[in-house]
């Protein structure tokens, strides 16, 4: 595992403590965020904070024109999402997707499952270049413990294309859900996840990156979408999610 790929299960681990809803929903780990949620504020939030200034070290990575052949999907997804950002943030959405890549590759080595791949989305049907083992269905309730390999690395991807800009460090240690009342649902509950809102890109308010604005050469196609959302393949979305936030 890269040093990158480390720093993303360091941030993992501290998510659990600091990301917020969705929460486990054994009773014994109801204090920590879910395994997705884990995946999802480490790369939208943790690394994205850590690595921002750190300007030579993305745009070494993005310029890596061997990985950039090797993983042509998300270069292109992310040049395409922050095509209007400075250069700096396409280099460290790259940066985030490798280092997700690292983690998922690391959990289908544990799991004996095949080589995640960003051109290759869980949701997908088998193909020639996504064959049985990448896929994972949707789900019908949000699940706590940890997704599917390939459904780890659309995961932290959608992080890394969410352009909601990271809120928690500015609000000291804010913890969207933690502290709702039972009558409100709890930890997660419609209360809780309306609260969250505010910290993560979500369908219902249309605050992420649709496919139509991503290359759809290649097949299967390099992109599938919207991005930027946790993807329904460990996460169900609650269609009443709306204000008000704080």
């Amino acid at each position: 595992m890269t040093a990158d790929g480390f720093a993303f299960v360091v941030c993992h681990e501290i998510a659990h403590h600091m990301g917020g809803f969705p929460f486990y929903s054994y009773t014994s780990l109801g204090w920590a965020a879910a395994e997705g949620q884990a995946d999802y504020w480490a790369a939208h939030t943790c690394l994205r904070t850590a690595w921002e200034g750190q300007i030579t070290e993305n745009l070494a990575l993005a310029l890596d024109r061997n990985l950039a052949l090797q993983h042509l999907g998300l270069w292109q997804k992310c040049i395409n999402v922050y095509q209007n950002y400075p250069l700096n943030d396409v280099a460290l959405c790259i940066r985030i997707g490798m280092a997700g890549k690292g983690l998922a590759d690391l959990d289908a080595q544990l799991t004996n499952r095949p080589e995640p791949k960003f051109s290759c989305p869980a949701s997908w049907g088998p193909t020639q270049d996504c064959p049985v083992g990448h896929q994972a269905p949707n789900v019908s309730q949000t699940i706590s413990n940890h997704p599917h390999s390939q459904c780890r690395l659309d995961t932290t991807t959608s992080a890394a294309l969410c352009t909601m800009a990271p809120a928690v460090p500015s609000l000291r240690g804010h913890i969207a859900g933690k502290d709702m009342h039972t009558r409100l649902g709890g930890r997660n509950g419609i209360a809780a996840e309306r609260e969250a809102a505010a910290f993560a890109c979500n369908r219902q308010l249309g605050d992420a990156t649709h496919s139509t604005l991503l290359p759809t050469g290649g097949q299967p196609p390099m992109s599938w979408g919207p991005w930027g959302y946790r993807p329904h393949c460990w996460f169900k979305e609650t269609a009443s999610v709306s204000g008000p936030f704080i």
